[in-house]
Parts: C-alpha cells; sequence; structure tokens
C-alpha cells in the first residue's frame, strides 16, 4: 500500500459528510448567503489541498473552482451592498438640500414681509408729521417718505433674489454630487452583476470539467 492509498481512505471518509451537507443543507441556501460563501471556500480549499497531496488533478481544479466562484460572489454581494448605500446617501442629501432651501426660501420671504410693514410704519410715521406742518411741507414729506419706502422695498427685493440664488446654487451643487453618487452606484451595480455573471461562468466550467471528466471516466472503465 503506498502513500497515496494512506491519504485517500481518509480524504474519502472525511469527504463523504461535507458531501451531504453541500447536497442537503449548503445548497439549500443562496448561492451568495454568508453561510453558503464560508462553506464552499472551506470546502473548496479541503478539495484544493487534498487533489495536490493526492497528485489528483480534478480534485484540486475542483476545489480551485469552488473558492474562485465563492470569491466572485461575495465581491458581487460586496459591491451591491456599497451601490445601496451609495443610493441611501445620495436620496438623504438631496432630500436635506432640499429641505434647506425651503427654510431658507421661507426666512427670506418673512423677512420681505417684516420690511414691508417696518416700511409703512414709518410712512405712517412720516405722513403723521407732515400733516403738523405747512402744507407745502407736507407735501414734501410724503414724497421723501414714499422715495425711502421705494428704496427699502428694492433692498429687500435684492436681499431676497441673493438668498435665492445663493440657495439655488447650493440646491444644484448638492444635486451634482447626487447625481455623481448616483453614477457611482450604477457603476458599482454593473461592477457587481459583472462579478456574478464571472461567478457564475465559473461554476458552469466547473460542471463542464466535472460532466467530461465523468464521461471519460466512465469509458475509460
Amino acid at each position: 500500500m503506498n502513500a497515496r492509498t494512506l491519504l485517500v481512505v481518509p480524504y474519502k471518509f472525511y469527504r463523504v459528510p461535507l458531501a451531504v451537507v453541500d447536497e442537503q443543507v449548503a445548497r439549500r441556501l443562496p448561492a451568495d448567503s454568508g453561510p453558503r460563501l464560508v462553506f464552499d471556500r472551506a470546502l473548496g480549499s479541503y478539495d484544493r489541498l487534498a487533489g495536490r497531496l493526492l497528485g489528483d488533478v480534478a480534485v484540486a481544479e475542483q476545489g480551485s473552482d469552488r473558492i474562485a466562484r465563492s470569491a466572485k460572489l461575495a465581491d458581487a454581494v460586496a459591491l451591491e451592498r456599497d451601490a445601496a448605500a451609495y443610493r441611501d446617501q445620495a436620496a438623504e442629501e438631496i432630500g436635506a438640500g432640499q429641505r434647506s432651501a425651503a427654510v431658507k426660501r421661507k426666512t427670506a420671504q418673512q423677512r420681505l414681509a417684516d420690511g414691508l410693514d417696518e416700511a409703512n410704519a414709518r410712512e405712517r410715521q412720516g405722513k403723521q408729521r407732515a400733516a403738523a406742518q405747512a402744507r407745502a411741507d407736507a407735501t414734501r414729506g410724503k414724497q421723501q417718505a414714499a422715495a425711502r419706502t421705494k428704496q427699502r422695498v428694492g433692498a429687500i427685493q435684492q436681499g431676497l433674489q441673493k438668498v435665492d440664488a445663493v440657495t439655488d446654487a447650493k440646491l444644484q451643487q448638492t444635486r451634482r454630487g447626487t447625481n455623481a453618487k448616483l453614477d457611482q452606484a450604477r457603476a458599482t451595480k454593473t461592477a457587481a452583476n459583472s462579478a456574478r455573471a464571472r461567478a457564475d461562468q465559473l461554476g458552469q466550467l466547473a460542471a463542464t470539467k466535472r460532466n467530461s471528466r465523468t464521461k471519460r471516466d466512465n469509458s475509460t472503465g
């Protein structure tokens, strides 16, 4: 009995229960679930090591294929998780920008209303003072009060326009950042799909190899 025969027996002995777990438990889990990925990596490492020790290329390739496929699926899961995080962050930022813009616009409108009330009050005071003076002075005083009111309203309106411009600029900046994150999320999702497709290709290739090897073994047997 040579050394290889001594290694084959314990390998097959311990491999049987692992195969049972793989068929009856692990394969019922989603291919990209955490427990399934851990089990696939462990079983693949065991097969690859055993294949190398036994000099069995088929077993070693089977283990390497399982490890590669589980690694690709793990990458796909991580990329999909990152894509979801980017989308959530983008949605939160655009929502915060819109809320901030609404608050600033409301504040500016309130300041305009307060300024108009103050201007009206001062105009009434000016008219009252002008009424106590001579008719000519009263007319001149009304004109001056109206001019001051017009000037103040114009200044308030300019301030409101500036607030709107700053608010719109910040909102546009937030949207650009959000669009960049959404683009990054889509790119990350695409990378995840590519990784998942590669994992499926590796699985199919491994299955094809195993089927070809089985047919070849059956024909030689």
